[in-house]
């Protein structure tokens, strides 16, 4: 969910900011006419690392890299390369998420699945990046047209962060590799069959209406008998342009409790995130669709709610080493909540 998050984010920072980039002369094929130019044009490419470990005042961390290049039409596109650093403890997890907008020419094609990623000095003063991914295995997806296929093998290479942190400094070096990584690399591809997941229980999310705020977003998902609760905060960096620092921290909490539309969250002793929340749902809007659950074809019946209300007096809080304390806000009138079962 977390890489999902990342990628949603930077859409969303691209959207409000107007930017579309355009493509690099020799990055992608040149289209023909009709169908056959949507397949044999790249319309995305994802890569997600592996993690690699290091320590910094004393602190173990993991470092991941997250690089996508999407084309929504011929001629233009969206690139981003995301740097992550994240830590684990019983008490849940703090992740630290440099996101950078990259032309399309940060991207070459070396064949056979190998992709090298060099955005150059488009990612000054923030972060070097240099990685070359060698694949090791290849999945290929039905199309009814075009053509995709997963790679997996790994990255390495050059990766240096200046963070702005102090306790986190600058990091990296020219040979830093990372664990098993995964491309995606789609030409157009139209699946022979779509399958919706199902994903059933309860997701929440309030935060201030403003981007970036001065105050966390909060977000949830119940998947069983406990949630999993994050306070997430933006920060506008000043170079390069359109460059973002997301500071999270999340935890597992024991199981919100909802009736008639109200949940109310209630950490537990000793989680990174602290407090009490309440989201008070009204106007409940109910839908049902065929989906896929474990392989299995299932219906899920889903209520949504037009207008969610949330309150938290004492503020939701969360402890992190790099930033500091991340806190939400008392109230927004404007929230998400949905209920998803299935059957």
């Amino acid at each position: 969910m977390g890489a999902i998050r990342r990628i949603c984010r930077h859409l969303t920072i691209v959207g409000a900011v107007g930017a579309g980039l355009v493509l690099g002369a020799g990055l992608l094929p040149a289209p023909s006419a009709g169908a056959a130019a949507q397949a044999s044009r790249l319309t995305q490419l994802q890569i997600t690392s592996g993690n690699h470990s290091f320590t910094a005042d004393g602190v173990s961390w993991l470092a991941a890299v997250g690089a996508s290049l999407y084309s929504p039409t011929a001629g233009t596109a969206i690139g981003s390369v995301d740097i992550s650093v994240s830590r684990s403890t019983l008490a849940g997890t703090e992740s630290h998420y440099w996101s950078l907008q990259v032309p399309s020419g940060s991207f070459t094609n070396k064949g056979g699945g190998s992709w090298l990623v060099a955005p150059g000095s488009s990612t000054s003063p923030v972060a070097s990046v240099s990685l070359t991914f060698r694949p090791s295995k290849r999945v290929a997806e039905r199309c009814k047209t075009g053509s995709a296929a997963t790679y997996t093998g790994s990255l390495s290479g050059r990766l240096v962060l200046t963070s702005g942190l102090k306790k986190l400094g600058r990091i990296g070096a020219d040979r830093w590799s990372f664990g098993t990584t995964t491309v995606y690399v789609d030409y157009g591809c139209v699946p022979v069959s779509t399958k919706r997941p199902c994903l059933p229980g309860v997701m929440y999310e309030a935060g201030p209406s403003s981007f970036p705020a001065a105050y966390a977003d909060v977000s949830g998902y119940q998947p069983g008998t406990t949630d999993i609760l994050t306070l997430s905060k933006s920060v506008a960096l000043s170079a390069p342009s359109n460059a973002y620092r997301f500071d999270d921290v999340s935890s597992s909490e024991p199981k919100a409790t909802l009736r008639s539309g109200v949940l109310k969250v209630v950490t537990r002793t000793g989680a990174l995130v602290r407090g009490s929340a309440t989201f008070k749902g009204t106007g409940a809007r109910h839908t049902s669709f065929v989906c896929w659950y474990k392989g299995v074809k299932r219906t899920a019946r889903q209520t949504s709610y037009t207008t969610v209300v949330f309150s938290s007096p004492g503020r939701l809080t969360g402890r992190t080493l790099l930033t500091g304390t991340l806190s939400s806000l008392k109230s927004a009138k404007h929230g998400y909540m949905t209920i998803t079962t299935i059957s």
